[in-house]
């Protein structure tokens, strides 16, 4: 678990004890997150990293003006508590919010279409989630495009990112670099509807479900940006099939097909999806990226040995190498 000095937070809380609780199960490479409890309430501690992370910076005041725009938007995320962007009370910057009760969706091994809670679910239930991801999804892209979000809203500022971070992250790959140039060569040349805020990083994973299959809480919000609510659909879309037939697996049975999602998001914002092609390609492509610096981030936490064969050969590259055939 995340080094973290109790003493310190309670002060910083003004509480007279900080019980160190655990850490989220999976993930944890581009933060640091600890749960704790304090004054009679379950909070989450969110940090910036120590050593090596995914991402060249990592800047949490971003995701706190992320919660705070979510918050006052209306949307199900946790109730922030307080930030301390100087580093003087842990050391390092960090926030603290209001830690939700629910179930999360398991995103490693196993994932959530193995094993856990959905699969026990019934397919009526499943189904109840997926509706409730997408109504959550479409809200976020009622919010209009904030000033402080770094990337967006163009999708050649989209595309620029990510190649920003391959150059940054030093781990170029043929396949990736294709991907990129087929991209760039059929970019859209714009988008009916006016740039929005997005979410980022939709995914199961980042859902609190209550016992109705309600989305009650919506997380992470470090990937946050602008631009067409597309990306966020066929990213969702891409993170539920690399769950499932990208695995091997079954998706849920409830679970419906890509156009249901699609329909549903349309129905909801008031318009109709726009170069779905295109942003399903883009979706994986992003995918493979983040891989990329990811294996990158294990190389140099000494989880993997440099040169590794899933630096030329994992699911985000041939999935790209799929959408080609």
């Amino acid at each position: 678990m995340t080094a973290l000095d109790a003493g310190a937070l309670a002060s910083w809380l003004g509480v007279a004890e900080v019980v160190l609780e655990g850490a989220p199960t999976g993930g944890g490479w581009s933060n640091d997150t600890v749960f704790v409890s304090a004054g009679g309430l379950q909070l989450v501690v969110r940090l910036t990293p120590t050593g090596t992370s995914m991402f060249p910076s990592y800047d949490l005041g971003h995701q706190v003006r992320c919660l705070e725009l979510a918050a006052a938007s209306g949307l199900a995320v946790p109730e922030l508590v307080g930030y301390e962007p100087t580093g003087e009370a842990l050391g390092r910057p960090f926030f603290v919010m209001a830690r939700v009760a629910g179930r999360v969706p398991a995103d490693d091994d196993p994932p959530f279409t193995k094993a856990g809670f959905l699969v026990e679910a019934t397919p009526g239930q499943h189904r109840a989630f997926h509706d409730a991801a997408v109504r959550c999804i479409a809200a976020v892209h009622g919010i209009p495009a904030p000033g402080f979000v770094e990337v967006g809203p163009g999708l050649g500022d989209h595309m620029a990112w990510c190649q920003q971070l391959c150059r940054w992250s030093a781990t170029a790959h043929p396949v990736i670099d294709a991907a990129h140039d087929a991209l760039a060569a059929a970019l859209p040349a714009h988008s009916t509807g006016a740039p929005r805020f997005l979410w980022g990083d939709a995914r199961p994973a980042n859902m609190v479900l209550d016992e109705d299959f309600e989305v009650v809480a919506m997380l992470d919000w470090e990937l946050a940006c602008s631009g067409p609510g597309e990306l966020d659909v066929a990213w969702f879309c891409e993170m539920n099939r690399m769950r499932a037939t990208g695995m091997g697996l079954s998706a849920l049975a409830g679970w419906p097909d890509e156009a249901t999602t699609w329909a549903q998001w349309a129905a909801a914002v008031g318009r109709e999806p726009e170069h779905r092609g295109w942003h399903r390609r883009y979706a994986a492509y992003k995918v493979a990226v983040l891989m990329q610096l990811y294996l990158r981030a294990m190389v140099e936490r000494g989880r993997l040995p440099a040169r590794h064969r899933l630096f030329v050969d994992n699911p985000g590259t041939r999935r790209l190498e799929e959408l080609d055939e």
